[in-house]
């Protein structure tokens, strides 16, 4: 199967899905504000040559569709208001499609959803990173040889599965009617205080919330509390008593990368989704008070002023400065590597 949307989905059978480190490796969307507006960061060819890869980062010439359709508060919870010049962000639209996706078939057939990833419960600015043979390198070196990665937004992707359940029938009805509405805010030749915009847009909050209700959200929290809810240190123990010596060494490095804030403890994080009927604060893993606070990078990490777009090179194929993760054929995954922070 291509995508997610293409596995079959049946009412009648729950769906159980596990996104171990799925996420991380959607293509990503950098955004970085300017006395224009938030202008989208690609990536062009660099006409200065001075660079070692030939290519470099720049700037669209003001606003893309991107940027005018994504950063908003609906989309993306954490997106700083009032932004300083040169503030930036980040944004996976594929991340948020299959978080869609993994909301709706929780919403029509039942089951639950684990997501496991590296990431923070907010917005990054710059957070892709490339490993190649298990070696982190620059994002422009061996393009589609590398691992490339970017954290998670968990706030953004919790609160597009929790939209994902209004993809159905009556929100495709209610998004046409909002189509053809046009832009008008007035009332119609009748007297009806309700124009067809404002009418479709009501429609759509209606399945939104309707459907919200259906599905609930658990985290996220750190994969450390996660494990430890979920009895980690426990099984350690039970292990240890017939392990060699050996064995127990190996157990304690392996409960330490798992856990430690210094490893992965607090770098990655644990999101479920759930139908409703799970109460908040009673599925296994979550304990009452356990979600890590909603973050955005501190202004510090602002991105660096980059130059404006060389038409000439846009022309000849500037893209995007997100990437998919792209391995090499029969290379291994950099586990180890790709589990640090940007």
């Amino acid at each position: 199967r291509d995508t997610l949307g293409d596995v079959p989905l049946n009412k009648d059978v729950p769906c159980i899905m596990l996104a171990q480190e799925f996420l991380d490796c959607m293509p990503v969307k950098q955004f970085q504000y300017t006395d224009l507006g938030w202008c989208e960061r690609m990536v062009e060819l660099d006409p200065t040559k001075e660079g070692p890869h030939h290519l470099r980062y720049a700037l669209t010439r003001g606003p893309t569709p991107h940027s005018q359709v994504l950063l908003n508060q609906e989309i993306i919870p954490g997106i700083p208001t009032s932004p300083e010049i040169n503030a930036g962000v980040e944004v996976s639209p594929d991340a948020l499609q299959s978080a869609q996706e993994i909301g709706r078939r929780v919403s029509i057939s039942g089951g639950a959803a684990l997501i496991i990833d590296y990431g923070n419960n907010g917005p990054s600015v710059d957070s892709i990173q490339a490993l190649k043979k298990h070696k982190k390198v620059h994002i422009f070196e061996s393009p589609g040889e590398s691992d490339v990665t970017a954290h998670v937004d968990f706030s953004a992707i919790k609160k597009a599965a929790l939209d994902g359940s209004t993809v159905d029938a009556s929100m495709a009805a209610a998004a046409a009617a909002l189509a053809a509405a046009g832009s008008s805010e007035k009332g119609d030749a009748k007297g009806n205080k309700e124009s067809p915009r404002q009418a479709a847009m009501r429609v759509v909050e209606e399945v939104k919330q309707g459907n919200k209700a259906a599905l609930r959200a658990h985290g996220p929290t750190t994969q450390n509390d996660f494990l430890h809810a979920m009895g980690i240190r426990e099984r350690a123990g039970q292990i240890l008593e017939s392990a060699t010596s050996s064995q127990a060494q190996r157990l304690e490095e392996e409960y330490v990368r798992l856990c430690s804030p210094d490893e992965m403890g607090t770098l990655f994080k644990v999101l479920a989704i759930t139908p409703a009927t799970i109460a908040a604060g009673t599925a296994a893993g979550f304990p009452p008070g356990s979600e890590v606070e909603r973050t955005y990078s501190a202004p510090e990490e602002s991105l660096p002023g980059v130059p404006q777009l060389d038409p000439n090179a846009l022309s000849a194929g500037a893209a995007s400065a997100g990437a998919a993760s792209e391995r090499s054929e029969g290379e291994p995954q950099c586990a180890v590597q790709r589990r640090q922070p940007a």
